[in-house]
């Protein structure tokens, strides 16, 4: 899944560039939305580039700090391991202090 969210204000406006091969129920998912929201306020042909926006969508977002690990990081926002690294297109364990993760 290729992850690529542009940017988002404080008026919780998402803008999301499509990644290659993803799918509706993928994008749903990792911003936490259904698939008939994106529908409604999107066309339904999809493909990569295709940039999407969601008006007044909540991201939950979460800074590493120092000694952070993604098993921690994991528990205590109450995922898995596999599914935060999923959202942000981690192939490794290895975070950086200040990195900004999805969850």
């Amino acid at each position: 899944m290729n992850i690529k969210i542009s940017g988002f204000s404080n008026n919780k406006n998402v803008v999301y560039m499509v990644g290659e091969n993803e799918t509706l129920g993928e994008i749903a998912n990792c911003l936490g939305v259904s698939k008939s929201y994106i529908l409604q306020h999107n066309s339904e042909t999809l493909y990569e580039g295709k940039v999407l926006f969601l008006p007044e969508v909540d991201l939950k977002t979460y800074i590493v700090k120092p000694f952070d690990s993604l098993q921690s990081i994991a528990k205590d926002k109450n995922i898995s391991v596999e599914e935060l690294k999923e959202k942000n297109q981690l192939d490794s364990d290895y975070l950086f202090v200040g990195q900004k993760l999805f969850l």
